[in-house]
């Protein structure tokens, strides 16, 4: 992925949100996650892992929409999960850090919401491919 773009460019913001999408990919083929493209990557690598007070106050107080709430949540989950397994975190080579083009795209003033059928990345709105097609994606270079 090319990191360097600017990044409050809208075609910026779509190139992340398809590296977040190829990234997810390989956690949803595996899990089949009951939703797509937005779910729980670490509730899929440690099911019964909960979310500490701390992380859910956090995320209440934030001023952005539940979508927003939701991913935050799943963020810092995700970061606990590599805290708890350590030198354990096994994850193949293929499967990069989902969540980090998403962080950028946020930090960066993207926009994010789902529709039927469709996500809106900074008021572009991207048809949803299945898992599978999203795993052949190219990352942006």
């Amino acid at each position: 992925m090319d990191w360097q773009a600017e990044p409050t460019d809208p075609d910026f913001h779509v190139l992340l949100f398809r590296e977040y999408l190829r990234r997810a990919s390989w956690f949803a083929v595996l899990a089949r996650p009951p939703h797509w493209p937005f779910f729980n990557v670490a509730g899929i690598i440690l099911p019964t892992l909960g979310s500490p007070a701390s992380h859910l106050d956090f995320v209440q107080s934030l001023a952005v929409s539940p979508l927003i709430q939701r991913l935050a949540l799943w963020m810092l989950q995700f970061a606990l999960v590599k805290d708890i397994l350590g030198k354990r975190w096994l994850v193949p080579a293929f499967c990069d850090e989902p969540y980090e083009p998403l962080l950028m795209l946020l930090e960066s003033g993207g926009v994010l919401s789902q529709e039927h059928g469709f996500v809106d990345v900074t008021y572009r709105g991207l048809f949803l491919r299945p898992p599978r097609e999203a795993l052949g994606f190219i990352p942006h270079t």
